[in-house]
């Protein structure tokens, strides 16, 4: 490659974003000056709506029958009226006590700093429930003779009635205490000594830089994952279906430029921006961080050393840099398949939604460990909130560049393959299914769009109303979500006049591929297993909520009916939605490996699992490879099926299976998974050669 070339349209791609208003808008208006004064503002109103309700009067109403004069004053009398006497009631904002005892002192220190709310007494005609609606009064108090209770009715929806009601609370709850000190000291007993039998004191041992580092782990991952993706999104737009939308795509390929050297100057010019934006939005922490700093000194609470953040800083710089590399490359990809800006922007949506909700894993009590350092977004997230909380796990953080660094390598590479394609650079032919029915072509093949849009809307069902099905009935919300993807598919065939035959790949097959199918399924089964040995010893956790899943499921139900739900529906629904629609909108537009390893990526995080998506995987891998040598759904429908029907057997029959396949049991031997990887790899051998996979004739004929 000539880095020359590379430096040329890398010039060329920021020259154009920084014209772009929006742009310049998003990565330096946006966490410069729109986000710290939000956030001031926000403040500020909430500060300006707690101090209205502590300077406000609030009418209250008494029922007739409310004769205990001590009560009454104890709502209605201010602190100020109270005088020396020992018997005299105090009053403060937060209590009522007797003037003399510790706790008035305590009021009495307390009082400067009480609002300056006071309470009105008001009468009514009308009862008290219109009253209140009408906000004639904001509180009505009752007393119930027969069982010495007092009733407060307020309006929670009104905030003045609420507000009001919650003071009223902390004045009965203040004279409540006076009257148990009263009730004690007549009975002769210390009421300190009787109540309060040993003291003692919480001592926080954090430093102040600990306490800042712990508020700063869960705002700065959110906002550094905000300020990249909303600084990578754009230019990936831009570079991408900017150049299809202005046309100026075909101009460059004009130029003495090789596909790699226009892609990675494009892509240097959107990690750029990535970058740029995540140190602006840093800068902006610091702005914030700064201001409260100036507050706390001010206040004389100030004692933090801002050194101490130095090396968490610097960690923070080099990971997000990494992770903006491999943002970079994703987001290219996925804009790559778009027409138009549009088109690009609901594309990525989905992907900003997911990694903004992933960004929250900072509010939550979960740490960085060495399972989670391999997780992608996830691990930046919970490398940043550890070492802005000064937890440096040297093995941790290592894992979690290198992994981001080799998922930026793999997206690049994928990015390059994909810019060596004349249908990826000008955009494809055909209809689609966000054009009008006009537009759209009979017989055509979906687009990488329609594979998308048709992915997410089953997922979308899946995550919502298949759940919801599972929570009522297990077993069937299972199969009604199968019948759900199998919906969606023939919806998206049906009216984006798609040619079924060729999309779904729905070619017959013979009677010995259908064997093979069997055999190669048995053969996937075992392999796939057996891989899945050490990954339950690593993620025991997900091991076990995988086995209680499936046992859940499966209670108090006949075994054909297991057979029906777990093993042929996903065979049918799974297959048309994964092998089916969306490899056909990918097949013949991307390389085959690239096709079967992106759906067999996508069918794995389906499962939402890491061991059931490990096994998905693999498994995705083996009916990929079937379907594009076979050219028939019907070859891994057959192969899902028998996978599965396994599974259930397996659950109904331990003793039966386990004689008939001993790498089951706690007690195998590493002889035994030797013997089973053999048996395995021949069964896989025999299934692809009845399949046809090894004949020299064209086998999707």
């Amino acid at each position: 490659m000539n880095f020359d070339k590379i430096k040329i349209i890398y010039k060329k791609e920021i020259r154009e974003l920084i014209r772009d208003k929006k742009m310049m808008f998003m990565m330096f208006a946006l966490p410069l000056l729109i986000y710290p004064l939000l956030i001031i503002l926000v403040a500020s109103i909430v500060i300006s709506f707690m101090t209205s309700f502590e300077s406000k009067e609030y009418r209250v109403a008494l029922s007739d029958n409310i004769t205990d004069e001590r009560m009454i004053e104890a709502i209605f009398a201010d602190a100020a009226e109270a005088g020396p006497d020992d018997e005299t009631v105090v009053l403060s904002e937060n209590a009522l006590v007797r003037n003399g005892s510790d706790e008035a002192g305590a009021d009495a220190d307390a009082e400067s700093d009480a609002g300056s709310y006071f309470f009105t007494r008001v009468n009514i005609s009308s009862d008290y429930e219109t009253a209140i609606a009408d906000s004639k009064i904001n509180v009505y108090i009752s007393y119930d003779e027969m069982n010495d209770e007092y009733s407060v009715y307020y309006n929670d929806s009104d905030s003045d009635s609420d507000h009001a009601a919650d003071y009223i609370s902390e004045r009965l709850n203040g004279y409540k205490t006076t009257l148990i000190h009263e009730r004690f000291d007549a009975a002769g007993i210390d009421y300190d000594a009787y109540n309060n039998p040993i003291t003692y004191r919480m001592v926080d041992l954090a430093s102040g830089e600990e306490s800042v580092g712990n508020i700063l782990g869960m705002i700065v991952p959110l906002l550094l994952m905000m300020g990249v993706m909303l600084g990578t999104m754009n230019a990936a737009a831009d570079v991408t279906t900017g150049e299809k939308e202005r046309g100026t795509q075909e101009t460059l390929m004009t130029f003495p430029l090789s596909g790699r050297e226009l892609l990675f100057g494009k892509f240097l010019a959107v990690a750029t921006c990535g970058i740029v934006s995540a140190l602006l939005y840093l800068i902006s922490v610091g702005i914030l961080g700064g201001f409260m700093y100036v507050v706390l000194e001010q206040a004389g609470n100030a004692s933090v050393s801002i050194s101490s953040f130095l090396p968490s800083i610097i960690v923070t710089v080099i990971t997000v840099m990494i992770y903006s590399l491999f943002l970079s490359a994703v987001l290219m990809c996925v804009c790559s398949f778009a027409k138009s800006n549009k088109e690009a922007s609901s594309y990525l949506s989905p992907i900003m939604t997911v990694t903004m909700l992933v960004s929250y894993a900072g509010y939550l009590d979960i740490g960085l460990n060495l399972k989670l350092s391999i997780v992608p977004v996830l691990n930046i997230v919970l490398l940043i909130k550890s070492v802005m909380t000064f937890e440096y796990d040297v093995a941790s953080i290592v894992l979690v560049l290198l992994s981001n660094a080799l998922y930026a390598v793999v997206a690049i590479m994928i990015l390059g393959k994909m810019y060596t394609s004349e249908r990826v650079l000008f955009g494809e032919s055909g209809g689609s299914l966000l054009e009008r029915n006009s537009k759209r072509e009979k017989n055509s093949t979906p687009s990488y769009g329609d594979g998308i849009l048709v992915l997410l809307i089953s997922l979308v069902l899946y995550v919502y109303v298949g759940t919801l099905l599972q929570l009522k009935m297990p077993i069937m919300g299972l199969g009604a979500i199968q019948l759900i993807f199998v919906a969606v598919v023939i919806f998206a065939v049906w009216y984006g006049k798609v040619d079924h035959v060729h999309t779904l790949s729905l070619r017959k097959v013979s009677i010995p591929r259908l064997i093979g199918s069997l055999m190669t399924g048995m053969g996937a089964y075992i392999i796939g297993n057996l891989l899945l040995i050490p990954a339950q010893m690593i993620f025991s956790e997900s091991a076990f909520k995988y086995g209680n899943s499936v046992t859940n499921i499966m209670s108090d139900q006949s075994f054909l009916v297991c057979l029906l739900v777990i093993a042929v529906s996903p065979a049918i629904g799974e297959e048309l939605l994964f092998r089916g629609y969306l490899l056909g909108s990918l097949k013949n537009k991307i390389k085959p490996v690239w096709v079967i390893l992106i759906t067999a990526v996508i069918f794995g995080a389906y499962h939402m699992n890491i061991v059931q998506g490990i096994y998905a995987f693999v498994l995705g891998c083996i009916l990929g490879i079937v379907i594009y040598l076979t050219g028939s759904i019907f070859c891994t429908m057959l192969m899902h099926f028998a996978c599965n029907a396994i599974s259930v057997c397996v659950s109904f029959y331990p003793d039966t299976m386990l004689k008939i396949m001993p790498m089951f049991s706690d007690d195998a031997t590493g002889g035994t998974y030797a013997l089973f990887a053999i048996i395995g790899l021949v069964f896989l051998a025999v299934g692809f050669a009845l399949l046809g996979v090894f004949s020299k004739k064209k086998l999707s004929a």
